[in-house]
């Protein structure tokens, strides 16, 4: 099976966001999260924000060339 889409690498620094209005947006937003049985409750429902970083893109047809870094923040 070969792999298609584009992949991106985020590097930074991350804040953890905390308050039941954000877990109550990203439920909201992304109804998917049910099928895999997350939850308001769920330990596993952590967010967090990377403000100060650098990413890049890449897919399986640029894997090797040159990374383009993306600042972004501060």
């Amino acid at each position: 099976m070969r792999q298609q889409g584009t992949m991106m690498i985020v590097a930074g620094e991350i804040e953890f966001v905390y308050g039941p209005e954000h877990k109550k947006q990203v439920l909201e937003d992304r109804l998917f999260l049910k099928e895999f049985g997350i939850t308001f409750d769920h330990p596993g429902l952590i967010i967090f924000r990377i403000s100060i970083g650098e990413a890049y893109f890449w897919t399986m047809a640029t894997n090797f060339e040159p990374k383009k870094f993306i600042k972004f923040g501060d």
